[in-house]
């Protein structure tokens, strides 16, 4: 069976489109240059392989790690070294190092990070409802089912995506970057994703799986300034 499409999206955004054991960025234009590899084997007689485990667990994304083709090769070749304690390790380490190369970037944008993590959104004119309701964010948080980490990060930068919003108030080209977040969205939720995994999907749409931290960071933070506007996710 394998892993499904939508569970290597969920990998690869968790990791923000690098390589979990060597940092290679392993994503290019959102197409996924890498293996989601199993950390517990997938078949019998494969490494790491425990029996005690169902195929959905096997092919869950709490299972899989993101590497690029050649950390693979070692990885299946040495399972004495690359143990799933080793592994589970790894993969922990990398996402932190992940979540504080954007905390400590996020402060630092400006509108040529915001220009790049946006010019590629903004590709199809879907007639937008146009609502500015604001939905309270603890509220809306709820009723997505997503936890606070990445939205509270991202808010910390709101004023500098409202100035440049204010600065590119073209009212077309704005439709054209909404109708692009919310296109991605519903194409995403009609895959099955939901709650941390869809947000963490569509921020790497925005940014790009760009490995520079300051790209991620302004991906993260248009993202969450859209999610504030209610343009996109549930209200």
């Amino acid at each position: 069976m394998g892993a499904t499409e939508a569970v290597k999206k969920i990998v690869a955004a968790r990791a923000g489109g690098m390589c979990e054991l060597c940092g290679v960025r392993v994503v290019e234009d959102n197409k996924i240059i890498a293996v989601a590899a199993h950390i517990k084997g997938e078949k019998p007689g494969s490494a790491r392989y425990d029996d005690t485990m169902s195929d959905s667990e096997r092919n869950s994304p709490e299972n899989l790690i993101l590497l690029c083709p050649t950390c693979h090769d070692r990885v299946d070749k040495n399972p004495e070294k690359y143990t799933v304690k080793y592994l589970l390790d790894r993969r922990h380490r990398h996402l932190n190092k992940f979540e504080q190369s954007v905390g400590k970037a996020m402060p630092d944008i400006e509108f040529p990070e915001l220009d790049e993590a946006v010019q590629h959104i903004a590709a199809t004119d879907i007639p937008l409802e146009q609502s500015y309701i604001l939905v309270p964010p603890k509220e809306k948080i709820q009723k997505n089912n997503l936890s606070t980490k990445w939205i509270m990060m991202g808010m910390s930068q709101t004023k500098t995506v409202s100035r440049y919003m204010d600065k590119h108030s073209d009212i077309q080209s704005n439709r054209r970057l909404r109708a692009g977040f919310v296109k991605r969205y519903e194409e995403l939720r009609g895959e099955g994703l939901d709650g941390d995994s869809l947000f963490e999907v569509l921020w790497q749409f925005a940014s790009r799986h760009r490995a520079d931290p300051k790209i991620q960071a302004a991906g993260l933070a248009l993202l969450v300034y859209l999610f504030e506007k209610c343009e996109v996710f549930k209200k």
